[in-house]
């Protein structure tokens, strides 16, 4: 019993930490969505890093050199869109202020990554 018990930890352990593994992606274009405006996509150079520094954080480094650290508030959660697209997604907060955002992580990377705002407004980077 001991022995299965302690596989079963060690299983579990070896699980979390291959989840949080840091892992980056590189986009070449971002498109801002609003509720009432045309979506216009542009080109721009944004690097996400996932699992920064093994983490439940993500780093993301902008088209004009800024540099944010969202933490992970929520569950990943796994799901897929009406077309069929899988993601993983999960709530973020932003260090050292309020904003929180919700984050969608596509499995086709062509797909790429969502920021969604409170409000419903969206980011959406992809290559």
């Amino acid at each position: 019993m001991k022995k299965l018990l302690l596989t079963m930890l060690l299983l579990f352990t070896v699980t979390l930490t291959f989840a949080q593994s840091q892992f980056t992606r590189n986009y070449t274009k971002i498109c801002v969505i609003r509720k009432d405006k045309e979506p216009k996509w542009e080109a721009a150079e944004n690097k996400i890093i996932f699992n920064y520094q093994n983490s439940t954080t993500f780093k993301i480094i902008m088209n004009d050199g800024s540099v944010r650290f969202f933490d992970q508030e929520t569950d990943l959660l796994e799901g897929e869109t009406k077309g069929g697209i899988k993601y993983q997604s999960a709530t973020f907060r932003e260090q050292g202020s309020s904003l929180t955002i919700y984050l969608q992580i596509f499995d086709d990377n062509s797909y790429g990554t969502r920021i969604i705002f409170d409000n419903g407004d969206m980011i959406q980077f992809t290559n």
